[in-house]
C-alpha cells in the first residue's frame, strides 16, 4: 500500500512539472544596452551648436510664391534667395532643404500670407496689396521712406519688422519675420502711346496701377487715377490700356518684361525704394533646432545681404540696358516739377496714417511711427521731414 502511495505521488509530481511548464510566465526582457561612449571620448557635434539627438532631424520646407522664377542678371547662376537656401542646406549637412512652389501653384499673390499662416507652405515673401487689416501698417508707405542704398533699406526693414508691435501682429497671424529683400529704387513707368511727361501736370488723369494704399493716395494727390492692381498683372494691364503708369524698380521691370510695353521711365525721389519681407509659419520656425535658426540669421546678415545687394545693382543696370534697347527713355523731371511730386508724399502719408486708425491696432500706429522715424534718423543720420505723426 505504501509503495502504491509513493508511486502515485511521484506520478503527480512528474505531471505537475510537465504540464506546469506550459503556463510559466514570459521572461522579462533584458534592458536596452546603454551605448558606450566612442572610445571614451565626448560626443562632438558634426555642426556647431547642434545638440546630441538632433543629428537625425531633417526638415523639408516649401517656399511659395505667386511670381515665376526669373533668370537672374549675368554673373548670377541662380537667384540669391535660392543661393541662401542652398547655403543653409550645405551648412546643415542637408538637414534643411527647400522646394519651390513658384507661379502661384499653391495660391494667388493675394492669398500667400494666409496660406503660410495656415501652414499650407512654410514660408513666402510679402506678395499682394495691403495685407489683411490685422497688420496693414507693416507695409509702410515707400514714398520717400527707403533710400536708394540697399543695405540701409535692409536695416530699416529689420527695425520695422522686429518692433514689438510688429511681432505682436505676426504672432496673431501665426507668422515670424525671416528677413527683408530690397528690390531697388522705384521709377514711374509710363505706358507706350502716352504723350511725353515733361511736367507734373502731364500726369493728370493717367491711371496709376498700384497695390499699396499709400501709393494710391499719393497718385490721387498728384492727380492720377489709382487702379488697384497687383504688380504681376501690370504687363497685361498696360498692354491693354487698363493702366498708364506703374511704380516699380528697373529690376522688377526687367524681371517681368514690362520694358516691352512702356515708353518712358521717370526717376523720382518721391517713389522711394521697393522692399518686401520674408515671413515664415510660426509653428514651422519653432520646430527648428536652435543651431539652424542661428545659421539662418548668420547667413542672412553676412553672405546673403552682400549677394542680394550685388544682384540688385547688376539687375538695375541690366534694366537700364533693356530700356535703351527697347527705346524706353529714362529721365528726371525739372526740379520745380519734381518738387510737386515730392510735396504730394506728405498728405499721402497723413491719409494713410488716418486710414489705418480704423483697425484694431490703430491707436498704437502713431507711437509705432514715432519709433520708426527715430530709428530711421539714427540709421541714416538725416532728419525725417516728410511726415510727422
Amino acid at each position: 500500500m505504501r509503495r502504491i502511495f509513493l508511486v502515485s505521488l511521484a506520478i503527480l509530481l512528474l505531471a505537475a512539472l510537465i504540464f506546469g511548464g506550459c503556463a510559466k510566465p514570459a521572461p522579462t526582457p533584458a534592458p536596452a544596452p546603454t551605448p558606450a561612449p566612442p572610445s571614451g571620448e565626448e560626443w562632438v557635434p558634426p555642426i556647431p551648436g547642434m545638440k546630441q539627438g538632433e543629428e537625425d532631424k531633417y526638415f523639408a520646407w516649401t517656399w511659395a510664391s505667386a511670381d515665376t522664377r526669373t533668370k537672374p542678371p549675368p554673373g548670377f547662376d541662380i537667384p540669391p534667395r535660392e543661393v541662401f537656401f542652398s547655403t543653409l542646406e550645405e551648412r546643415t549637412g542637408g538637414r534643411f532643404k527647400v522646394k519651390y512652389a513658384y507661379g502661384g501653384i499653391l495660391g494667388t499673390a493675394w492669398e500667400m500670407t494666409h496660406l503660410v499662416g495656415a501652414g499650407v507652405a512654410e514660408m513666402s515673401r510679402l506678395s499682394g496689396p495691403d495685407p489683411p487689416s490685422e497688420y496693414t501698417y507693416l507695409t509702410m508707405p515707400i514714398l520717400g521712406w527707403y533710400p536708394p542704398d540697399y543695405l540701409t533699406c535692409q536695416k530699416l526693414a529689420d527695425n520695422l519688422y522686429r518692433h514689438p508691435l510688429s511681432q505682436e501682429i505676426f504672432d496673431r497671424m501665426n507668422l515670424v519675420y525671416g528677413g527683408a529683400y530690397t528690390h531697388g529704387t522705384n521709377y514711374l513707368l509710363v505706358r507706350k502711346g502716352v504723350k511725353p511727361i515733361e511736367t507734373a501736370d502731364d500726369l493728370l488723369g493717367l491711371q496709376l496701377g498700384q497695390w499699396h494704399v499709400a501709393s494710391r493716395m499719393w497718385g490721387e494727390k498728384v492727380g492720377m487715377v489709382p487702379v488697384t492692381i497687383f504688380f504681376y498683372d501690370s504687363y497685361e494691364a498696360m498692354m491693354k490700356g487698363m493702366i498708364d503708369v506703374i511704380m516699380v524698380s528697373l529690376s522688377g521691370m526687367r524681371a517681368f518684361k514690362i520694358h516691352e510695353v512702356i515708353g518712358q521711365a521717370i526717376e523720382t525721389s518721391s517713389a522711394g525704394s521697393s522692399l518686401g519681407f520674408h515671413y515664415i509659419n510660426k509653428d514651422s520656425w519653432n520646430s527648428l533646432p536652435q543651431y539652424i535658426k542661428d545659421l539662418w540669421w548668420e547667413i542672412y546678415t553676412t553672405e546673403f545681404e552682400d549677394l542680394y545687394i550685388r544682384q540688385q545693382l547688376a539687375s538695375e543696370q541690366l534694366g537700364k540696358d533693356y530700356c535703351k534697347e527697347f527705346g524706353v527713355k529714362i529721365f528726371s523731371l525739372p526740379e520745380a516739377e519734381e518738387t510737386k511730386l515730392v510735396m504730394a508724399t506728405e498728405p499721402a502719408w497723413a491719409s494713410w496714417a488716418d486710414e489705418v486708425q480704423q483697425y484694431p491696432h490703430g491707436k498704437q500706429v502713431r507711437e509705432f511711427l514715432r519709433d520708426m522715424i527715430a530709428a530711421r534718423e539714427k540709421v541714416t543720420g538725416k532728419p525725417w521731414t516728410v511726415y510727422t505723426p
